[in-house]
C-alpha cells in the first residue's frame, strides 16, 4: 500500500504500485475527502477512451490490459458564483489528470 496523501482540491493518489496486467486502485479526492461517485475518463495506450466510476469511498480499481500508458481524468463544477476581477462568474471547473506509466 502507498502512503501517497492527497496534495491538490481535485486529486487522484494511486494506492498501490500500478504494474502491467495487474489491478491498481487511485484514491480520488476533492477538497481532502473522498469525492464518491467521481466520473472518470479512462484513455488506454491505443487511445481508447472509457468512462468510469469511483465508488462511494471515491475508490476506483483499474486492470490494465497490457504495458503503456494510462490516463485518468476527473471533472468537477463548482456552480458556486462569483467575481473575479470585476467579473461575475457562474461556476469554477476543476480538472485533474493522472498518467500511469505501466511496464
Amino acid at each position: 500500500m502507498l502512503s501517497a496523501k492527497p496534495v491538490f482540491y481535485l486529486d487522484i493518489t494511486p494506492q498501490s504500485k500500478p504494474v502491467a496486467g495487474k489491478a491498481a486502485t487511485v484514491l480520488i479526492t476533492k477538497d481532502g475527502a473522498a469525492y464518491a461517485n467521481a466520473p472518470v475518463k479512462l484513455t488506454m495506450p491505443d487511445g481508447k477512451q472509457s468512462k468510469l466510476t469511483a465508488d462511494a469511498n471515491g475508490l476506483l480499481t483499474l486492470t490494465s490490459t497490457g504495458a503503456g500508458q494510462y490516463v485518468l481524468d476527473v471533472d468537477f463544477m463548482d456552480k458556486t458564483p462569483g467575481k473575479y476581477q470585476d467579473k461575475d462568474y457562474q461556476a469554477i471547473r476543476n480538472k485533474m489528470a493522472l498518467t500511469l506509466i505501466l511496464h
